[in-house]
């Protein structure tokens, strides 16, 4: 088993939904999330989808999970106990991986800008 190989079908077999059950709809958000996990996969693991097969089903298995993972936990939050908030740990660590407002911007060469102010450059 590859991750290349994986289909929406190997993600409805992994969450042992019966296929005939599966709507066009629902066809089309199990290929969006694991179209997702696949791209999670790669951009977590810094390799592309050639050397995520080549680790072999192990892989494939971890991409499945993060899919079925996607389709059973749809919420960004979820209520906690005594008022704590649970947030989709999957979703954030996606996020995270592609945050860029978060750097402070340098300024470019020959550009007037105002001095630093402690939180970075602001222009």
């Amino acid at each position: 088993m590859t991750v290349s190989g994986l289909a929406y079908t190997d993600v409805v077999r992994y969450l042992h939904i019966d296929p005939v059950d599966v709507t066009a709809a629902e066809q089309v958000l199990l290929t969006a999330y694991l179209d997702a996990a696949k791209s999670y996969a790669k951009d977590y693991t810094g390799q592309d989808i050639e050397a995520l097969d080549e680790i072999g089903d192990v892989m494939a298995v971890a991409v499945l999970c993060l899919a079925a993972d996607m389709y059973t936990n749809r919420d960004m939050v979820t209520g906690g106990t005594k008022g704590t908030v649970n947030t989709n740990r999957t979703v954030e660590s996606i996020l995270n991986m592609h945050v860029v407002n978060l750097v402070p911007k340098a300024p470019e060469a020959g550009v007037a800008t105002e001095e630093p102010t402690g939180k970075g450059w602001i222009n």
